[in-house]
């Protein structure tokens, strides 16, 4: 049964970023509580950051602080420029490509090298945080303190589950 696990995962993520419907009902991008709604109301970035979650907690890494705060900065590195209006090609195909990866890493529970991890995480944050900027009126700041803190939440809960799993020795694979 479990050699169905993978191919299964890898179809429904790569349909679950829908980009011209992402996050419907959104009622606004202006203030801390839109910010902080928004990565929950769309698939795309609510797997996207639990699946960095479920990675990270699963690999068992010393430097997990180091890809939280990388993430952080590459987040808010994004927004900046989506605020600022700087262009930033693919950035769809980017967030699409993160919930594909950063799935399959957590699924197949795959230990990268730091010199390769850190880019990645920093490249699929720099798109989120782009996409989010290039969102956001009223108050900017407001909201991207509220979607960074919202990205951080989710993804550290998924780390704390994984944890939890994995001193159960209990996997997602």
């Amino acid at each position: 049964m479990r050699k169905y696990y993978l191919p299964l995962g890898l179809v429904l993520t790569t349909l679950a970023a829908t980009p011209a419907f992402a996050h419907p009902g959104i009622a606004g991008h202006a203030d801390f509580m839109g910010g902080f709604a928004h990565p929950f109301s769309g698939w795309d970035h609510m797997l996207a950051m639990a699946a960095l979650g479920l990675w990270l907690g699963n690999t068992k890494s010393t430097g997990i602080v180091a890809a939280f705060v990388a993430f952080a900065g590459a987040l808010l590195s994004g927004f900046v420029l989506g605020v600022n209006g700087y262009h930033m090609p693919l950035v769809e195909a980017g967030i699409l490509a993160s919930v594909f990866v950063f799935g399959l890493l957590a699924v197949t529970a795959r230990r990268l090298p730091a010199a390769l991890a850190a880019p990645l995480i920093a490249i699929f944050a720099l798109c989120h945080g782009h996409a989010h900027g290039a969102e956001a009126t009223g108050s900017a700041w407001l909201y991207g303190l509220g979607f960074i803190s919202a990205s951080l939440l989710i993804a550290g809960a998924a780390y704390g589950v994984m944890r939890v799993l994995s001193r159960e020795k209990r996997s997602l694979a």
